[in-house]
């Protein structure tokens, strides 16, 4: 645990620093924490189930005319119930439209199941997978109100490796998700800068081989952005 949480931490810090020298127009600084919901109805011979708490950094960058371009930053670790699991994505995007922002992104995920979480395990399970896909997200504000809903969807084949005797390595992953965010002008000693709060659901899985993971994440978060 201690050793994911450097990770997280590491990979937040290094990505602020590289984004921020090369000038960005606009930055946002969030942190989510989702209520998640994981099961396996394949890799084993009996379907594995944990429930818990996941949490971590999201960061975006905007450059460019209007924001035009972004890259950004999402990772995550959650202690849930005998699994260990962290997700970690990084992403570069265009906007196609004002609202609409077509990216891609590489993915890497680790995770550790617990032997005492089946019966059939006579020790911890790991897992890892990497990979890279694509995605769209937009966000659309509810006129003036200060109020935006938002939603993504995105895919990527995924090499997978794990402890599991005889597994297939690959498969694909799928995640979809969509929520409501609140912005407001924040009169602080940092200029142009805002705070929003943001509730939502998040569906994905991963299958393919001998996965058939899912996992669902209801979520809030906070962050706040600023523009240079």
């Amino acid at each position: 645990m201690k050793k994911t949480m450097m990770m997280l931490s590491a990979t937040a810090i290094i990505f602020s620093v590289v984004a921020t020298t090369t000038r960005a127009d606009s930055a946002a600084y969030g942190f989510r924490l989702s209520f998640m919901d994981w099961e396996e109805k394949s890799l084993f011979d009996e379907r594995a189930q944990e429930d818990g708490v996941q949490f971590g950094p999201t960061i975006r960058y905007d450059f460019g005319n209007r924001d035009q371009f972004v890259v950004g930053l999402d990772a995550a670790y959650g202690s849930i119930g005998k699994l260990d699991r962290a997700d970690f994505e990084l992403l570069v995007g265009f906007n196609i439209a004002p609202s609409f922002r077509l990216f891609a992104n590489l993915r890497y995920l680790w995770q550790d199941l617990d032997q005492g979480a089946l019966d059939e395990l006579e020790r911890d399970i790991k897992t890892t997978g990497i990979g890279a896909g694509i995605g769209l997200e937009g966000s659309v504000p509810l006129g003036y109100s200060g109020f935006f809903v938002f939603g993504s969807t995105r895919v990527a084949p995924m090499r997978m490796k794990t402890d599991v005797d005889d597994s297939d390595g690959t498969a694909v992953l799928w995640a979809y998700e969509g929520g409501l965010a609140y912005s407001m002008i924040m009169d602080t000693i940092v200029a142009d800068s805002t705070v929003f709060f943001a509730i939502g659901y998040r569906h994905q899985q991963l299958k393919g081989g001998d996965f058939d993971e899912k996992t669902t994440m209801p979520f809030v978060e906070i962050g706040f952005r600023q523009e240079f």
